[in-house]
């Protein structure tokens, strides 16, 4: 019996060691997924911390802004504006006026860029002024507001956000160049100047939203502003009698060129937002308020089971990739407050291509959400690059209205016409912008994106005008700057018989409403 006994004790020993083991295999999967999922929400943890110790907002619903007053709010003016007859209004009744009005807004994508087409369509031009008188006044108006809200909606779903349509602030872009070249070619550089200051009052209305879409959009106007003033500057007349520019307004101008501020903190603001849009997309997919289809709309439909359960069991793999979107969006905010493209790509992530099947299967969010922004550095410094040459080519104007002739180096102009030389945002050296006065065709130039200098040399497109990838960056201090070809085609004209003129022929329209002094 005891024998019996002995065995059977040895017997459930046996078997109780192996219902241990048993329990440690089937325990061991859980631990170590509490063990990641413990691990991957410390990681989250570290770098949502990060982002509230520099004091940026990280929550969707955080981005909006105090509400503005629409009697105070410069977005409202340019809601109204884009709405006029050329830009965004409805449709007229009469097909002649329609068929005109589309003409002329097609013709403003060629006249800021191309001065002989703009020569041969005067008429036009006036024409164009004449029905946008209104518009025109209304972006003066905006500039002396100063605050903009768009009224975008960041409470809801940050995939959801509808943002407003920018081609028609790009179009009204175009518009207040047009006008910029037109007064300076009838001799009023006074309002030349006031409708330049117009359009970087409208860039820095929109790249008050932390939205990246706004901020290329406002570096696109600003592009075009400064076209108007490499066009403007040669021939630029100040300090004389009306309708000349007065100095004031020159030197106004060129501060405002100089500060970069609003610039820089625009490209800031809108990776802060990008950051929240993709944080806020992953912690909605993470918790289910999201699918995979609404995620992606190459996703087929999944099940709401199957999907949960990806959820539940990858959910460290989620938080991971979680923080490493956070990681990365936070180098790009350092990078874009950095003051030359060098010191930017320093901060910069590092692009990681998922080329194994391991690799994509730790980044299931970032592959899908993650933008490339490389990309918008270029255009930013570029955009940099540009302004402060605009600044220079102005002052190197006060300076030869002065004393009859060009300075023979930029160090002549400091301190009575800029404060000091610029620095060029592409030399990794810390050299200054430089200027060849005596050149072919006298320029302005930066070293570009490849850091080498070309000696201000330069490549063209197949069509003619300036290749901005090839060679130097240039400003054309003669306003001589390669157009390009024009491939501009007559519209046919429309069946109906022509309506009278919007205007009367040959009437330029009166400028709007000045703008305050500047002290």
């Amino acid at each position: 019996m005891e024998f019996m006994a002995e065995g059977a004790k040895s017997g459930f020993r046996r078997w109780l060691k192996v219902l241990v083991v048993c329990l440690l295999i089937l325990a061991a999967p859980v631990l170590y997924w509490l063990w990641c999922d413990h691990r991957a929400n410390s990681t989250l943890q570290a770098e949502l911390d990060a982002v509230k110790a520099a004091g940026d907002p990280i929550d969707f619903h955080d981005l909006a802004a105090q509400p503005i007053p629409d009697e105070e709010n410069a977005a409202e003016l340019y809601k109204q504006a884009v709405a006029g007859p050329l830009l965004g209004g409805p449709a007229l009744s009469d097909e002649s006026q329609e068929a005109r009005l589309k003409r002329w807004s097609e013709m403003l994508h060629y006249l800021p860029s191309h001065r002989k087409f703009r020569a041969e369509h005067a008429e036009d031009v006036k024409q164009i002024l004449a029905v946008s008188r209104g518009t025109l006044g209304l972006c003066r108006r905006a500039r002396g507001l100063g605050r903009s809200d768009w009224k975008l909606n960041y409470s809801g779903p940050a995939i959801s956000l509808t943002l407003p349509s920018l081609a028609h602030q790009r179009q009204l872009c175009r518009l207040l160049c047009t006008a910029a070249l037109a007064a300076h070619e009838a001799g009023d550089d006074a309002e030349a100047v006031e409708y330049v200051r117009d359009m970087l009052a409208l860039a820095r209305s929109l790249d008050s939203e932390p939205v990246l879409i706004h901020n290329l959009v406002a570096l696109a106007i600003d592009s075009t502003a400064y076209s108007a003033v490499e066009q403007i500057s040669p021939q630029l007349r100040a300090g004389g009698r009306p309708p000349a520019a007065t100095r004031k307004q020159v030197e106004a101008l060129i501060r405002e060129l100089l500060d970069e501020r609003a610039v820089r903190q625009g490209l800031a603001w809108g990776l802060i937002g990008e950051r929240s849009f993709c944080y806020d997309t992953c912690q909605r997919f993470s918790s289910g308020q999201l699918s995979l289809a609404g995620l992606s709309s190459s996703s087929s439909p999944a099940q709401p089971v199957a999907e949960g359960l990806y959820r539940t069991i990858f959910r460290p793999v989620l938080r991971r990739d979680t923080a490493r979107l956070l990681r990365r969006a936070g180098a790009r905010v350092r990078a874009a407050r950095q003051g030359s493209f060098p010191a930017a790509s320093k901060q910069l992530p590092v692009p990681t291509p998922a080329t194994s099947f391991m690799q994509r299967f730790q980044q299931p969010l970032s592959l899908v959400i993650e933008p490339s922004l490389s990309r918008i550095f270029v255009l930013h410094f570029r955009g940099l690059a540009t302004r402060r040459m605009a600044a220079v080519a102005l002052a190197v104007r006060l300076y030869e209205l002065d004393c009859g002739r060009r300075p023979e180096k930029l160090e002549q102009l400091v301190p009575k016409y800029l404060p000091a030389v610029p620095a060029d945002p592409f030399a990794e050296d810390g050299r200054k912008i430089t200027y060849l006065p005596k050149a072919k065709h006298p320029l302005l130039y930066s070293v570009n994106l490849n850091g080498k200098d070309d000696g201000g040399g330069y490549g063209l497109h197949e069509s003619g005008s300036v290749d901005p990838q090839a060679g130097d960056l240039i400003f054309f201090l003669n306003g001589d700057r390669p157009e390009g070809k024009c491939d501009w085609q007559e519209p046919p004209p429309p069946q109906t018989q022509m309506a009278p003129p919007l205007s009367p022929a040959g009437q330029a329209p009166p400028p709007p409403p000045a703008a305050q002094e500047v002290e």
